[in-house]
Parts: C-alpha cells; sequence; structure tokens
C-alpha cells in the first residue's frame, strides 16, 4: 500500500494492485472494493474522481496501473463540485488523461483500484 496525501484527509492508501478479475462491470468493481479486506482492513472503496485526480498525480509512486487497452478506471462519482447523476457512471482514463461518464444499461468493463481513506 502506498500513502498519498489529500486534502482534508488525515491519509487515503491506495492499494497496489487492482481489483481482480481484469476489467469488470461497475458494479463488481464497487463489490470488490466494499468486500475487500487487503492487508487486514475492511473500509476500501472505489474512489471518487478526486481521489483518481490524485491517484493519477501520484501514478508512479504507487505503481501498477494499466495504460495499455483501455486504460480506464472506475470512479464512484464524478469530478469534484458536480453532483452525481442517477444512472450515470464515472472513470478516469490512464492512457490519456481523459475522464468521461457513460450512461444506460450497460456501462462495458474496466479495471478498479480500491482506496482507503483514515
Amino acid at each position: 500500500m502506498t500513502s498519498v496525501e489529500m486534502g482534508g484527509h488525515f491519509a487515503t492508501v491506495a492499494s497496489l494492485e487492482d481489483v481482480p478479475g481484469g476489467a469488470i462491470a461497475f458494479d463488481a468493481a464497487k463489490k470488490g472494493c466494499d468486500d475487500s479486506n487487503a492487508g487486514g482492513f475492511s473500509d476500501w472503496r472505489l474512489p471518487r474522481m478526486d481521489d483518481l485526480d490524485v491517484m493519477w498525480q501520484q501514478r508512479n509512486v504507487i505503481g501498477g496501473f494499466k495504460a495499455a487497452g483501455d486504460g480506464i478506471y472506475w470512479s464512484s462519482q464524478g469530478a469534484a463540485g458536480v453532483p452525481r447523476r442517477p444512472g450515470f457512471i464515472y472513470w478516469r482514463c490512464w492512457s490519456n488523461d481523459r475522464t468521461g461518464q457513460d450512461t444506460g444499461p450497460n456501462f462495458g468493463n474496466h479495471n478498479a483500484r480500491c482506496i482507503r481513506t483514515f
């Protein structure tokens, strides 16, 4: 695990590994983080977009992110200050530093990296 300083938090830790299963659906990514007991801790969660922004800035310190393929990582919500829109799923692409949102019954499969804040 790697510590990443984030404003307003004592510490945020990003897992060094993605959620198992490779590219997975949003619900599986959220469940994978919610159910994780990595390092003996049970307070893992799917990162918010601002968390992913910091993870992007610290990607060389944290390591292990997939830039090849779709290089997309799931986020639990949109950008800071943007209210979550019902039915929308948010993501950040590691291969070209872009963000986006999708809606509809089939959001596709992407990567997930859990974090915990304490």
